[in-house]
């Protein structure tokens, strides 16, 4: 199979674990294999999300009514971008280990990257139409806040599930998740 087409249909089958997850379907792990290139591959979800991503950042910084240069931003922000995606799995590599998960994290981590194709894919949109005046802001910040409570709700499913936690546990590492992706944010954006 030509290397495109191996590529395509990784990215098939990672999309189709995605979507049993999404509807609270276990059976969507089945999808995902735990090894280092089955690991390295998911990230291949991160240029999927980056087309999307640069939309919300141009939509962004249109609407914001900044004097900073454009490509100065978007630079900064694609950093940011990049080291979000990074650091997570660093983070879940390292606690693994604490919580003797070592044996579920990769296949967890894959699970985790696959699904945030389908979050963002709901998540950005809404916050892009939100930014845009397209709903009155009370209903942009209703929408944005349901949008949100869906991601987490799906992502403390996935991480119970994946790694065999209890609720309390998988919750932590949820919340570590937002958390480190709020400090991300606030040390990379620009004030203004």
């Amino acid at each position: 199979m030509p290397p495109l087409a191996h590529m395509m249909a990784y990215i098939s089958v990672g999309l189709s674990g995605a979507v049993r997850l999404v509807k609270l379907d276990s059976q969507g792990f089945d999808y995902f294999g735990d090894t280092a290139a089955d690991f390295w591959r998911s990230f291949l979800a991160a240029t999927l999300v980056a087309p999307l991503f640069l939309l919300y950042l141009v939509i962004h910084y249109v609407g914001s009514n900044t004097d900073g240069s454009f490509l100065i931003y978007i630079a900064a922000e694609m950093l940011a971008y990049v080291i979000a995606w990074l650091a997570f799995p660093l983070v879940m590599l390292y606690l693994a280990p604490v919580l003797q998960k070592e044996d579920k994290a990769v296949r967890y981590l894959v699970a985790y990257n696959w699904l945030s194709v389908i979050q963002n894919g709901v998540y950005l949109p809404v916050v892009m139409l939100g930014i845009t005046g397209a709903f009155a802001q009370g209903l942009s910040n209703f929408l944005t806040m349901i949008a949100l409570m869906w991601v987490l709700g799906i992502t403390l499913f996935v991480t119970r599930k994946a790694l065999e936690v209890p609720l309390g546990t998988a919750a932590g590492i949820v919340v570590i998740d937002l958390l480190l992706g709020v400090l991300i944010e606030a040390l990379t954006s620009r004030p203004g």
